[in-house]
């Protein structure tokens, strides 16, 4: 979208002011301060997003020269659609293609519910505006910076960062007391205190717990031998994935070092011997052009012939041609002086023959000379003048008719041809429209589907755990309980009874009461605990049971979720097949493309505006060349009825003559001089005498000028026209001196175009020799012989790059297998010293090992099972029996938590390389193209760089030093600010209606530098987007006009505008 116009009815200190044709790209308003530019800048925000309420604490700016308060404003869609938006504090009315106004507002129905905050923020920016990034906290400019490039869809990555953070220090925190790893140590250290404070101190149960802290003291060995020979294994691993980049670091720097000589070889050598063989061989065709027209001048001048003798009498001939027109009238003069004075006597018969042949006395007695009759020869006179002017303004105006339509058949002619120029575009308008909305479309369907991939995978890898956690229940549920058997009861009751009655059969009565009741106490407290045993082992199977039914049913709620999400994501696919179809491709691969495809459809869209731009010119240009045909033809008929009108007078005026027996040459305003010949004719008696004296005065004259000019004839060569010389000999002599001056200035000029071309020449010799000494130079730089010579070395040097490319992706490859630095020296190392069949055999021998001490491990954890399941059953009571239930649950706990806790601290290690990775490659849209604006106002000083954990911007210079917001100066920060804004209206324009920029004062603390970088910048911004900028330094206009000269003179020119107290002028004509 872009202004094409707007008109104030009344708005500030402006009162029915405007500009009917705005045109597009960059528009400078120049004003001193309070002249009305930031009034102006506030009434294009009010016209698109209306007047303040009542509660808002803004000025509405109220007309204060007159005037109803709003107006109107002018748009141009990007599809070619216009619009008019009237706008006053009561009502906003929008008419498309001069359609009838209808009530709505602008920014609902056409810019995409773009609020008034935000356009402030990145379109309509001053000063004040553009200092500092808050317009960053906005949710929807803050989604368009961020998230765009990062991979997570509509999730940005600092969120992502911060919830891990979140749940990290929720889960696991050294001193914490509230996290849940904490609480479920503490809490199972409060459980086997309990448990210990239970068990008592049995001598069965303290050898139980010390063969149980033995084994699992052998266990822990073990475990860290087995470790140790896993640690090994994973170096010996390391040493046999290393060996291949090694082996060809080692081929690389032997490569490098057999190719040092061309290590010197200039970067872009080749490139630049080549500009210097094209600019040489450039330079001597121009050299060769201007010999050979210096020699056409040089022929030129040999052929010219002046005329020196003329040229050297040239004043003499220019004081008789001043006295020309006097010698002429006496030439003429002398004989009317001589019958003059030869009729002297007869003064009133000459008077007569002055007056006609046919005039007597009687006739000039007869002729009335009343004021009446003078009257009527006035009118008559003024009718036949009236005629006559208008006869000769008709033929005029006929003529620049003919001119007017010969100019306008030219423009339909020029017009013609620019557009036949322009091929007409292969897609209309529509289907580019219709392809534009389908990559529109697919920006969301990408998002979504990343989105839903993220989602599966995360599924996925729960389903993964709750299969895990399900066949963990099921080998439990199959792994029988250990109870107490019947028939050791049995054993034990008989046993006792069978005492007792041996006991009793030898009448050892007191014994045998003994011995029966201690065999009857067993069996109960034998009985006691395996009912014990049973109902805890039932309430441990039933624990199980509805774990496994939970996992079971979550298992299910799983499949169902990622079978919806395939079917999202094929729905998606499909969708994005469609839709990529529409816009034009083939098959999407990344975002990259489809933001080719948008600049693609987008350049079609310009080239179809510019067909349809030079369409209108034709057609307007025909419909010019029409009207002129027209009026041109209504012009041959008013000068026809013209000359018609003046034919008509010229009849009754000589009708007149007719009736009075007057001349028919006759004119009515000469009509006065005849009287006065009648008066002259009476005095010409009185004038005898002095008409004697004029004759003897002019034949004096006469013979003196012939006398000089006779001479003047003579010195230059020449001879007279006839036997006395006069005007004709002198006309000669004016024509002669004019062509001798015309050849004098021909020579002339062909004598200084002649030096041009030689100081041209001199030039060219001299570029020539200095681009031989350049190519000479080069040639002595690269160490080369000729030119062969240096390109062979060229190609060596290209070699030396490619194996130093090498050293550095193996290098590299290294650096990735080991680590760290150090670990990588000491890695080459011990490849250096190493060899492969020595650690195959060193790996098969630690791989042995290391199955003798999982076979161990194995046999130790096993009995270990034993002696717990053997603590079990001396538990003697069912709080104990509760209390291991609940220390096996808290350790089931424990466990997740710390499998959660792993897997979190792996997603913030692998999350942190991807920040690195994305801080290094994948930058969003907006500070790639913040960053490029900036380094061209900067001169590629800085590059912008968006901080992926904070969501901050900073800047780093070519050394890759970080400069921190607060140490930018003043300049920089806006130069920065300048930037995001330009990259953000970029940025929206991609995905919605492109708006205008309105810059108010933005470059007041740029240096002259920067301030033509940032007017590069502007100029290139420009050509997508129209930019009005608001100054009130005229230096900026001349700075615009370098920064085009330099960078754009490709593109159309800037136009400018002046405001003064609320008055706006065009500084200079657009064309």
């Amino acid at each position: 979208m872009r202004i094409s116009g707007f008109h104030i009815d009344g708005f500030g200190i402006y009162h029915s002011q405007g500009i009917s044709h705005l045109p597009p790209g960059l528009i400078l308003f120049l004003g001193n301060n309070e002249c009305g530019k930031t009034t102006l800048m506030e009434f294009i925000r009010t016209m698109l997003f209306g007047f303040p309420g009542v509660r808002e604490k803004r000025n509405n700016y109220q007309p204060l020269r007159g005037g109803k308060h709003g107006g109107r404003l002018h748009l141009l869609m990007q599809d070619g659609q216009s619009l008019m938006v009237a706008r006053t504090p009561r009502q906003a009315t929008i008419s498309v293609e001069g359609g009838a106004p209808q009530a709505a507002e602008l920014a609902e129905h056409f810019l995409g519910g773009l609020d008034r905050k935000t356009f402030e923020h990145i379109f309509a920016v001053g000063l004040t505006e553009l200092q500092g990034l808050n317009v960053l906290t906005e949710d929807g400019v803050r989604r368009r910076l961020f998230a765009a490039g990062a991979g997570l869809g509509a999730e940005s990555l600092p969120a992502a960062w911060q919830t891990l953070e979140n749940e990290l220090s929720g889960l696991l925190r050294r001193r914490g007391r509230k996290q849940i790893i904490n609480q479920l140590v503490n809490q199972i250290h409060q459980t086997e205190t309990q448990m210990r404070r239970l068990q008592g101190l049995a001598p069965a149960y303290a050898q139980a717990q010390e063969r149980k802290a033995r084994l699992e003291g052998q266990i822990r060995e073990n475990q860290l031998q087995a470790q140790r020979r896993r640690q090994e294994l994973r170096r010996l691993e390391q040493l046999e994935q290393a060996r291949p980049s090694w082996v060809g670091l080692n081929q690389a720097r032997e490569k490098a070092a057999t190719l040092k000589f061309a290590e010197h070889f200039p970067a872009d050598g080749l490139k630049r011997f080549d500009n210097l063989q094209d600019n040489l061989e450039s330079t001597k065709q121009s050299l060769k052009a201007r010999q050979d027209q210096a020699a056409r001048l040089e022929l030129e001048l040999q052929n010219l012939q002046v005329d020196r003798l003329v040229l050297d009498h040239q004043e003499d001939i220019a004081a008789l041609l001043g006295e020309r027109e006097k010698l002429a009238s006496a030439l003429n003069d002398y004989p009317l002086i001589k019958t003059a004075t030869e009729q002297a006597e007869a003064e009133f018969q000459r008077r007569l023959q002055e007056l006609g042949p046919d005039w007597d006395s009687t006739r000039l007695a007869r002729l009335d000379t009343s004021v009446a009759v003078r009257q009527q020869v006035q009118e008559l006179g003024r009718y036949l003048g009236v005629a006559e002017r208008q006869h000769h303004q008709q033929q005029t105006l006929k003529q620049s008719r003919v001119e007017a339509a010969a100019e306008a058949q030219k423009l339909a002619e020029e017009t013609q041809a620019r557009l036949n120029e322009l091929p007409e575009p292969l897609l209309s308008e529509v289907q580019v429209q219709e392809q534009q909305q389908a990559v529109r479309r697919l920006r969301p369907l990408w998002g979504q589907r990343d989105l839903a991939t993220t989602e599966l995978n995360a599924r996925l890898a729960v389903q993964e755990e709750a299969t895990a956690r399900r066949e963990s229940l099921l080998r439990q549920l199959e792994t029988p309980a250990v109870i107490l058997p019947w028939w050791l009861l049995l054993a034990v009751l008989l046993a006792g009874l069978g005492l007792a009655a041996w006991l009793a059969v030898e009448r050892f009565y007191l014994p045998a009461v003994l011995a029966g009741s201690t065999g009857a106490a067993i069996g109960a407290w034998l009985l006691v605990l395996r009912q014990r045993q049973q109902k805890f082992n039932r309430r441990h199977l039933a624990q199980l049971q509805a774990d496994l039914e939970t996992t079971k049913h979550r298992l299910e709620a799983l499949a169902t979720e990622i079978q919806h999400l395939e079917a999202q994501i094929n729905n998606i696919d499909t969708e994005l097949a469609d839709e990529a179809q529409k816009a034009g491709i083939d098959r999407l691969a990344d975002l990259v493309q489809l933001e080719r495809r948008a600049a693609e459809l987008e350049s079609m869209a310009g080239n179809w505006r510019e067909w349809q731009e030079r369409q209108r010119q034709y057609q307007e240009a025909q419909g010019h060349w029409q009207r002129a045909r027209d009026k041109l033809k209504d012009a041959e008929q008013e000068a026809a009825n013209a000359a018609q009108v003046w034919e008509a007078r010229q009849a009754e005026w000589q009708d007149w003559l007719a009736q009075r027996d007057l001349a028919m040459t006759m004119r009515p305003e000469g009509f006065e001089a005849v009287l006065q010949a009648v008066e002259r004719a009476r005095a010409a008696e009185r004038a005898l005498k002095e008409y004697q004296q004029r004759q003897g005065q002019m034949v004096s004259y006469i013979n003196s000028a012939r006398q000089r000019l006779s001479a003047v004839i003579t010195a230059c060569g020449r001879q007279p026209l006839g036997t006395e010389v006069g005007v004709e000999d002198l006309e000669s002599l004016r024509r002669a001196l004019e062509a001798a001056r015309a050849v004098q200035q021909e020579q002339q000029q062909l004598e200084g175009q002649l030096a041009e071309l030689q100081a041209e020449l001199a030039r060219l010799k001299e570029q020539q020799h200095a681009q031989e000494m350049a190519r000479q130079a080069l040639l002595q730089q690269a160490q080369a012989h000729d030119e062969d010579d240096f390109r062979r070395l060229a190609n060596d040097y290209q070699d030396w790059c490619t194996a130093w490319r090498q050293i550095e992706d193996n290098q590299l490859a290294l650096a990735t297998i080991a680590g760290t630095p150090q670990a990588q020296v000491r890695l080459e190392k011990e490849l250096s010293q190493s060899d492969p069949l020595q650690l195959q055999t060193e790996k098969e021998q630690i791989q042995a090992v290391l199955q003798e001490l999982e076979a161990a491990l194995a046999q130790d954890l096993q009995e270990l099972g034993g002696l717990n399941r053997a603590l079990d059953e001396m538990a003697g009571n069912e709080e104990l029996g509760d209390m291991l239930l609940q220390h096996r649950s808290l350790q089931e706990q424990l466990a997740d938590a710390s499998r959660r806790w792993a897997t979190l601290v792996v997603c913030h290690h692998l999350l942190d390389q991807a920040r690195s990775i994305y801080e290094r490659e994948r930058q969003p849209l907006v500070i790639q193209e913040a960053g490029r604006f900036l380094g061209i106002m900067t001169r590629n000083r800085y590059r912008l760089v968006c901080a992926a954990d904070q969501g901050s911007l900073r800047l780093e210079d070519k050394s890759l030093h970080r400069k921190e917001p607060l140490d930018w100066s003043s300049g920089l920060a806006d130069q920065v600010y300048l930037a995001i804004r330009l990259g953000l209206a970029r940025e929206f324009g991609r995905h919605s209606e492109p708006l205008p920029v309105i810059l108010d004062e933005v470059l007041v603390k740029f240096d002259p530098s920067r301030q033509l970088g940032a007017a590069q910048v502007l100029l290139e911004f420009a050509q997508e987007q129209q930019v009005l900028l608001f100054s009130c330094h005229p230096h900026l206009k001349a700075i615009m006009q370098q920064a085009q000269q330099k960078y754009r003179p490709d593109i159309p020119r800037v136009a400018y505008y002046s405001i003064s107290d609320g008055l706006i002028a065009a500084l200079e004509p657009y064309s």
